[in-house]
């Protein structure tokens, strides 16, 4: 179907009005799950008692100063949520599960920390998932990012939801400009 220029011109109109009124839509971000972390009170306690431990890697102090040494120590009781990031924290290393030497404790794959003969310990790390579910989540989600630990230990939640509006919002509007519509291809890389 051809367009004529006006048509054209009220289309950009509409889907800049959409644009915005879809930017004042994801103004909130809804974390769909949570990090299974061992450090996470419910993760510590149901690695405890499927038989693992969590521990984290400390630097070896001599006279007050750090050595290139570190030995692994084993947390009792579950740690903290957040551990600091100062130069005085002994701590150089996210709390781990064992066995696995794992910062997440629960994964796809992973056999050496699932199976015994491995070394594992069944149900220590496991790949049950969490779900959530969300009643016409399609009449007000915008979009659902799906992303690793990698990601998530990084960056926050409203980071993410800012990069990813400014990636798509530059694409849409080379996509008008040029009269072709955007390719999640592109976009994503």
């Amino acid at each position: 179907m051809i367009q004529s220029k006006a048509n054209k011109a009220l289309k950009k109109a509409l889907d800049s009005a959409l644009t915005q009124v879809n930017m004042e839509a994801t103004s909130q971000v809804k974390a769909l799950s949570r990090d299974h972390k061992p450090s996470d009170p419910k993760e510590f306690a149901r690695i405890e008692q499927a038989g693992g431990h969590v521990y984290q890697t400390q630097t070896v102090m001599n006279k007050g100063m750090p050595t290139t040494q570190t030995h692994q120590v084993k947390k009792k009781g579950a740690p903290p949520p957040e551990d600091s990031d100062d130069d005085e924290n002994p701590f150089v290393g996210p709390y781990r599960v064992f066995p696995g030497r794992l910062s997440v404790c629960r994964t796809f794959g992973d056999c050496e920390a699932k199976l015994a003969h491995l070394g594992g310990i069944k149900g220590v790390v496991c790949c049950e998932p969490e779900i959530t579910h969300e009643v016409s989540g399609t009449a007000y989600l915008d979009y659902v990012l799906i992303g690793s630990d990698g990601i998530f230990d990084k960056l926050k939640n409203d980071q993410i939801n800012s990069i990813v509006w400014d990636v798509t919002t530059q694409a849409r509007e080379i996509a008008f400009t040029t009269g072709k519509p955007p390719s999640i291809h592109a976009i994503s890389g």
